[in-house]
C-alpha cells in the first residue's frame, strides 16, 4: 500500500512546470498541488500520472485520493466560489438536472477535473439519453486527452446524530454507485464512452479511509473500467448539505390569449364598437 501524507520538513519542488499550461501547478512533497482562484487541490504525484495512463488504456481499475481546500471568507459557496467557476462548471451549477440536491457537488467535480486534468464538458445530465430509459444515469460526460468519459458524482457523509461512518457504509455506497456506472455505460445511446469516473466527495478523513478499505474488497468485475476518485473536502458544508431546489415554473400563456389591457385597446380601435357607442349617445339625447 502506498503511504500518503506530506513528508516532514521542507521539501523543494521536485519538478518545475513543463509548459505554460502548468502555471497553476506545483510539485512538492511527492504531490501535485493545483491552484485555483477559490480553492487548491492536492493529489499524490503518482496518482496524477496514473489517471492519465488509465484514460489511455482499457480494462484497469483504480482508486485515486485527492484533497480539496476551499477558500471561503464568507462561508457561503455562492459568494466565495461560484463566481470563480469556469464556464463548464457554471453550466452544471445553473442548468436543470434530473432532480435532487447535487448541483454544487457536480459543479465542483467538473471544476476539479478541469483545473487538475484539463477535462472539458461534453454533455450535461439532461443531454444524455438511455435505452431503456428506466436505468441508472450518468451526471455528465467529459473529454479528457481526446477521449470521452462518463462522470458520476456522489457524496460520502455522516448525517448529524448518525453513528460513525463505517466500512460497511462505504462498501454499500460503492457497490450501489458502481453498479449504476456499469448500467449507465451500457444503456447510454448518444455518447461514446466505455469508461467512467466515479467521483466520491468524502466529508472527513475517516470517511476517505473507510472508502479506501472498502474498495480493496470489491470484486474485479464491479470496478472494471472505472476510476474511483475520492476527494476529501472540509470547510465547504454546502457541498454535503445542499438543499433541493424548488422549481418555479412560469405559467405558460396560451398562444393568442390577450390580457385585459390588450382587450381594452382593441375595443377602442373597433369601428363597430365606436358606432354602437355613438348610436347609444344619440338615442339618449333624443329621449
Amino acid at each position: 500500500k502506498k503511504a500518503r501524507g506530506a513528508t516532514a520538513g521542507i521539501c523543494p519542488l521536485v519538478a518545475p512546470p513543463k509548459s505554460s499550461s502548468d502555471w497553476n501547478r506545483l510539485y512538492a512533497y511527492d504531490s501535485t498541488f493545483v491552484l485555483a482562484p477559490s480553492f487548491s487541490v492536492r493529489i499524490a504525484l503518482e496518482d496524477f500520472v496514473l489517471l492519465h495512463s488509465f484514460v489511455a488504456s482499457d480494462g484497469p481499475a483504480i482508486l485515486l485520493q485527492s484533497e480539496l481546500q476551499p477558500r471561503c471568507p464568507t462561508k457561503q459557496f455562492h459568494l466565495d466560489i461560484a463566481p470563480t467557476l469556469g464556464h463548464d462548471a457554471t453550466r452544471v451549477l445553473t442548468e436543470d438536472n434530473a432532480g435532487g440536491s447535487s448541483y454544487i457537488s457536480e459543479a465542483m467535480s467538473l471544476e476539479l477535473l478541469y483545473r487538475s486534468f484539463g477535462a472539458k464538458l461534453s454533455k450535461t445530465e439532461l443531454e444524455l439519453f438511455y435505452w431503456p430509459s428506466n436505468t441508472a444515469i450518468t451526471d455528465f460526460t467529459i473529454t479528457l486527452a481526446n477521449i470521452e468519459l462518463g462522470v458520476s458524482v456522489t457524496r460520502a457523509l455522516r448525517p448529524p446524530s448518525a453513528p460513525p461512518y463505517s466500512e460497511l457504509d462505504a462498501e454499500c455506497l460503492l457497490r450501489k454507485k458502481l453498479r449504476g456506472v456499469i448500467d449507465s455505460t451500457k444503456t447510454c445511446c448518444n455518447a461514446f464512452f466505455s469508461r467512467q469516473v466515479l467521483h466520491v466527495w468524502a466529508q472527513s478523513r475517516r470517511i476517505a479511509e473507510k472508502l479506501q478499505c472498502a474498495y480493496e474488497r470489491l470484486e474485479p468485475e464491479l470496478i472494471h473500467d472505472t476510476i474511483v476518485l475520492v476527494t476529501l473536502c472540509q470547510g465547504l458544508p454546502e457541498l454535503f448539505m445542499e438543499k433541493s431546489r424548488v422549481e418555479r415554473r412560469r405559467l405558460r400563456v396560451l398562444k393568442g390569449l390577450k390580457d385585459e389591457r390588450h382587450m381594452a385597446v382593441l375595443a377602442e380601435s373597433d369601428p363597430c364598437a365606436k358606432k354602437k357607442v355613438r348610436d347609444a349617445i344619440m338615442g339618449s339625447l333624443k329621449d
